[in-house]
């Protein structure tokens, strides 16, 4: 089994990890991919017209970096759960076309978010990436609270 999990650091994130190892564990073998998207605006891409070139792969190198040391904690309570393989990825852009474009390259069996909780009306103002994410994706998506 194949497993795409989506994280952004939060404790609904940590929620979807932890469910992922529990389905990793039933399915001996399971594959793990932990996955987080850097944002534009977090590597300080609004700056980036004015910005020289060498700035501009600064910040999203740091953001990268940062995105990667909060993705130990999630591969570390992968790896305790019993998944085969845990891998982690770390990708800049927009997050529901990047998150995507990378479950259509590594095709997994499902793929795993924790939802925000932002609540109805802001999802309805605002779209959200679980609902844009659940549907867009051509796997199945499950999403933890």
């Amino acid at each position: 089994m194949n497993i795409l999990v989506l994280f952004d650091g939060s404790e609904n994130a940590m929620r979807a990890v932890g469910f992922a190892g529990k389905l990793a564990k039933m399915a001996s073998g399971a594959r793990v991919t932990v996955l987080q998207v850097v944002e534009f605006w977090e590597t300080g891409a609004w700056g980036f017209l004015t910005l020289p070139e060498e700035k501009q792969a600064e910040a999203i190198n740091k953001a990268k970096q940062q995105a990667a040391q909060s993705l130990e904690k999630a591969s570390e309570a992968l790896a305790e759960s019993g998944a085969a393989v845990v891998e982690t990825a770390v990708l800049v852009g927009e997050p529901v076309a990047t998150i995507i474009e990378y479950a259509g390259q590594v095709q997994p069996d499902v793929i795993i978010m924790g939802s925000r909780g932002t609540g109805p009306v802001r999802e309805l103002v605002l779209g959200g990436i679980c609902h844009k994410v659940l549907q867009l994706a051509k796997q199945p998506v499950i999403i933890v609270k």
